[in-house]
């Protein structure tokens, strides 16, 4: 059976990505397998992750959390759900790093305006890019 045949599903349980994360911690796998578990399935030529690994050797993490859904749609073995589920999946990422619980921030000094400001205009200015 070629390699990129291989169903998860063909692999021993306890080597899948899924159960190393539960058993060992997200930090345990890597950005193929992190995106492999995101994205569930793979195509008809390959399996979930050595597509994620081709996605990866063709976009860097940073490139690949700017890509839209119609330039992820591009990628072969990528349609419209695979790229909203990477295209959401980069979005929380942005959204956590702005995410503050409190319900008001008190400004008193640049650095405060820096802080609360600075991620909404560097996303501003990729979108003009």
């Amino acid at each position: 059976m070629e390699i990129n045949k291989v169903r998860i599903h063909d692999i021993p349980e306890e080597e899948r990505p899924r159960e190393r994360l539960i058993r060992n911690g997200p930090e345990s796998l890597s950005n193929a397998e992190l995106l492999g578990i995101i994205l569930r399935t793979g195509s008809k030529e390959e399996n979930v992750i050595n597509l994620c690994s081709r996605i990866l050797t063709e976009y860097s993490i940073k490139q690949l959390s700017l890509a839209n859904v119609s330039r992820l749609m591009q990628v072969h073995g990528i349609g419209k759900a695979k790229a909203a589920q990477i295209a959401a999946v980069f979005e929380l990422a942005r959204r956590l790093e702005t995410f503050a619980e409190e319900p008001k921030r008190k400004i008193c000094s640049p650095k405060d305006v820096y802080t609360l400001m600075y991620p909404k205009m560097r996303e501003q200015k990729k979108k003009n890019s």
